[in-house]
């Protein structure tokens, strides 16, 4: 981000909150339950009404007043009347703050009603002295910069050729307060001078612009907000009441087309506010769909999480919450999940547990024309998690994938969430045979400037996941590309630990046996940790509850086992550790196990060594999305198998380098390091890269190029 908009828009921020302060001023304080919600919205209601009251009669923008009056989504849900609200008092705003609000230009304005209402609907000033933001707190919605840029990139190849006669249709599923909508007005106007079209001097072509804008969301006061920007930007004061509709994007009890019938899926159908697109915007689909799809959708687990639902109660300033409310709030998430997976209406992003911004990005390709195109931002996940394997590969076989622009955790797209995104711009329609991608961006400033990656779909990793690498990381994919998978090993197999944590719990003991239990926490490189074994199995019971499966067979072989869950930050992500026969793993655990097969079958310390590495750590990295270490990743894990002399040596050096670290973990790794790479027939430079991407220290790499040089 550019720190002129940073600056702009933390000034506006605590402009917000001031307006905020003094229209709390004249709110009795109330600080529980409904009372507390009703609090809330008149003090938000007074803020946006006033503060608008103080511009236009500086600027005289549009000839009324606007009226704000919607109650939020969730003051509805929880039970609140419009009846209840009474806004009519004035604030009596300070010179200063007069000043700072009449001085705006439209833009500034726009997104200071954004902060008002953001802010406004999540928390009040705690004092009414309070002059200044101590907290960031409200609901986040994108950043105007981010929705331009997204924008920008997803329009100009909708533009290509022309503008699409008369205008091209627009929608954000999930608009918010409109940033997307009012970035799509701003693009087309400044593109439509090159086509021999001024809005500032056709009314008509105007008012067609911003008919052409489409946008749907549960949250009415958001709505509310949308619709004044669009006006405010565009100078007219139009009716776009028929555009812009409260409603769930992703529930249709008639289905997207219109002709089913989902209400049996639902015991209460109209707590869905279930959006019916056919009938709401025939218009749009009279003529095949709309152009173009812009949004950033909501991340959202459905998954009930009960110390989510208290943190979100609390806050909303209830003292006393019955479970029989998160019961309640547990059904109606099942009911949700019921329609996602059983109605039809989805095919791809229904698997595993849902997250909504999946569902949002298969519902934006259906509600698209052929040829029409999307533009979003969503968690990195989406390019390599096994969740999300349906999806992207609907995305990448039967439509285009034009461009990824990956932001990581520490670029802080969105101030205050820690998360990686992504900007992915689709069109629908064919299949991808190339794609642009620019990794590991710093802001956005970073990413107008960089030089995107190009590659084919065929260098894509198995399952179609697109890993985050830079130019030379790509050239390193390539060359392990060479080497067959952990699951075309010979003899190899992949499994998760036999002992479900739950559904067994019952066959864990302490009483000593010889069938030690060992979890995910137990599991260090090269070795158990001095922890382990302090719990056993009562065998003959797993062995009944399990049956016929074949796990249970491997309990009395030699295995490697590595941890399920392995923390994203952590530099060493893939830990692996012999396991001795008799051993009972849990499902905490991945395991290797090998099957006698002759020469060709690694050993099990030379895959210990191997799967431990500096070059396999890396290779892990390179395609792992989440926390997770799944059973899909680890059998698509390079494996060399050397057949001639030389590589059959090392092969072996490798092994007993494994096992004496087995006794000695605290000995160094380098030299195991400087083998595996060389077996791999990678060279200095290769190497070096991949030393300095990992973050090896510079003492330890130095040890690793050396000690290559010996096996050259």
């Amino acid at each position: 981000m550019t720190t002129e908009w940073w600056n702009l828009s933390g000034q506006l921020k605590d402009l917000a909150w001031k307006i905020l302060v003094k229209s709390r001023d004249l709110t009795p304080k109330k600080t529980a339950g409904k009372e507390h919600l009703l609090s809330l919205e008149e003090t938000r209601l007074r803020a946006l009404n006033q503060a608008f009251l103080v511009w236009n009669d500086r600027t005289r923008r549009l000839r009324r007043q606007l009226r704000f009056e919607r109650l939020t989504y969730r003051s509805i849900t929880q039970g609140l009347s419009q009846d209840a609200i009474h806004v009519e008092e004035t604030v009596e705003f300070p010179p200063e703050i007069r000043r700072e609000i009449a001085n705006l230009k439209v833009s500034g304005f726009i997104e200071l009603l954004t902060h008002i209402h953001s802010l406004g609907c999540h928390r009040l000033p705690a004092e009414k002295n309070l002059s200044t933001l101590q907290r960031d707190l409200g609901a986040y919605y994108t950043p105007s910069d981010v929705a331009m840029f997204i924008t920008a990139r997803t329009l100009d190849r909708v533009l290509r050729g022309g503008i699409v006669d008369p205008f091209p249709r627009i929608l954000d599923p999930a608009c918010g307060t409109g940033v997307f909508l009012l970035s799509a007005y701003s693009h087309l106007k400044s593109r439509l001078p090159s086509e021999g079209i001024d809005l500032d001097e056709s009314p008509e072509d105007n008012e067609m612009v911003l008919q052409s804008l489409y946008g749907v969301d549960l949250d009415e006061s958001a709505l509310e907000i949308a619709s004044a920007g669009l006006v405010l930007a565009s100078g007219i004061d139009v009716d776009l009441s028929k555009n812009l509709l409260s409603g769930n994007s992703i529930i249709s009890l008639n289905g997207v087309d219109g002709e089913s019938n989902h209400i049996g899926f639902f015991d209460d159908p109209s707590r869905t506010c279930a959006f019916e697109w056919q009938r709401e915007f025939s218009e749009v689909f009279s003529s095949g769909g709309f152009d173009c799809v812009l949004m950033n959708p909501p991340y959202e687990r459905l998954k009930p999480n009960l110390a989510e639902f208290l943190r979100e109660r609390l806050l909303s300033g209830e003292k006393r919450i019955h479970m029989e409310q998160f019961e309640t709030h547990k059904n109606r998430i099942r009911e949700h999940v019921n329609y996602y997976r059983n109605s039809g209406e989805y095919s791809f992003s229904n698997r595993f547990t849902i997250n909504t911004y999946r569902l949002f990005i298969e519902r934006a390709m259906q509600l698209l024309r052929e040829g029409g195109v999307v533009g979003c931002i969503v968690p990195s996940t989406l390019l390599g998690d096994q969740s999300s394997q349906s999806l992207r590969k609907e995305l990448l076989e039967r439509n285009r994938i034009h461009s990824v622009h990956e932001f990581p955790e520490s670029s802080r797209v969105f101030t205050g969430v820690t998360q990686s995104v992504s900007v992915i711009v689709v069109s629908k329609g064919g299949h991808t045979e190339e794609l642009s991608i620019s990794y590991d961006l710093r802001d956005l400033d970073n990413a107008k400037e960089s030089r995107p990656i190009r590659i084919s779909s065929d260098q894509l990793l198995p399952s179609l996941v697109i890993p985050r690498l830079s130019r030379d990381g790509w050239r390193v994919l390539s060359l392990l590309k060479r080497y067959p998978t952990l699951s075309e090993t010979p003899g190899v197999q992949v499994w998760r630990g036999e002992l479900d944590l739950t559904l067994n719990k019952r066959c864990i003991i302490k009483a000593k046996n010889k069938h030690p239990l060992i979890r995910g926490s137990d599991i260090s490189r090269f070795q158990l940790t001095e922890d382990s074994r302090g719990q056993f199995v009562d065998f003959e019971m797993l062995k009944e509850q399990l049956g016929k499966s074949k796990r249970i067979r491997h309990v009395g072989c030699a295995r490697i086992a590595t941890q399920q869950v392995s923390n994203m930050s952590q530099r060493w992500r893939l830990k692996c550790a012999p396991i001795p026969s008799s051993t009972v793993i849990a499902n905490s655990c991945n395991y290797i196990v090998l099957n006698e097969c002759g020469a060709e079958c690694p050993s099990t310390w030379y895959l210990l060594g191997v799967l431990n590495s500096e070059l396999l750590n890396w290779r892990f990295h390179a395609s792992s999305f989440n926390n997770h270490i799944s059973v899909r990743e680890l059998r698509s894990l390079p494996i060399a198998l050397p057949s001639k002399t030389e590589g059959l040596k090392l092969r072996d050096k490798i092994a007993r380098q494994a096992q004496a670290l087995s006794h000695n973990a605290d000995r160094e790794t380098t030299r195991l390091d400087a083998m595996v790479f060389c077996l791999y027939g990678l060279d200095s430079k290769t190497v070096s890269h991949i030393l300095e991407t990992r973050g090896t220290p510079s003492d330890a790499a130095e040890d690793i190029l050396e000690m290559m040089k010996e096996h050259v």
